[in-house]
């Protein structure tokens, strides 16, 4: 049984306090890293010696706002602990840990939130279609200009959902592929 760490935008002495192994000083500083703009957060997935490291994107859609956000949430994994550090986006709330497995090995922790993180691309899929289905009824009702206004916004806000979902998806395959040759997954 592995014992899983939450941290919320922490500080360096609460992060090193939590730090299950000796990370290598890159990965303590993308988790102290506050997320700078929207589209900065990059997904990263990297097996180092004696741990995993990733970074997870998340996709919020708010719509009554017409607002798409992304969150990030950070995991350094090892046999014992697994660790997650969410920080809190400038635009709306923090990754909400709740479908996170709170009890099992370390492996079933972090499946279960890469499981969360799927999902969350789901929801976000789900929330931008039902965006177009409101645009799709405004057609006859609407300004050409507003609805050409919301058609791009939305082929914006779709865009920068499916581009996190492909940096995600190669992060994981890269990582798995290594898996193969266990010299490449360590820098």
């Amino acid at each position: 049984m592995a014992k899983w760490i939450d941290l919320l935008d922490p500080d360096r002495d609460a992060l090193e306090q939590a730090l299950p192994a000796e990370l290598h000083e890159d990965a303590i500083e993308r988790l102290l890293a506050p997320i700078a703009h929207d589209d900065e957060p990059r997904p990263k997935l990297e097996g180092r010696r004696s741990y995993i490291f990733g970074v997870f994107v998340v996709p919020q859609c708010v719509d009554e706002k017409d607002l798409v956000y992304f969150q990030e949430v950070d995991l350094v994994l090892t046999h014992e602990v697994v660790l997650t550090v969410r920080k809190t986006p400038a635009r709306g709330d923090p990754f909400d840990p709740a479908e996170i497995l709170p009890e099992g090995s370390a492996g079933e922790i972090g499946a279960s939130l890469a499981d969360a993180v799927a999902e969350a691309f789901l929801a976000a899929v789900d929330s931008l279609d039902v965006e177009v289905d409101q645009v799709d009824d405004g057609v006859d009702e609407w300004t050409a200009e507003v609805v050409r206004t919301r058609m791009k916004d939305l082929r914006h806000d779709i865009l920068r959902v499916r581009r996190a979902l492909g940096r995600e998806f190669r992060e994981v395959e890269r990582q798995v592929l290594a898996e193969d040759d266990p010299d490449e997954s360590q820098p």
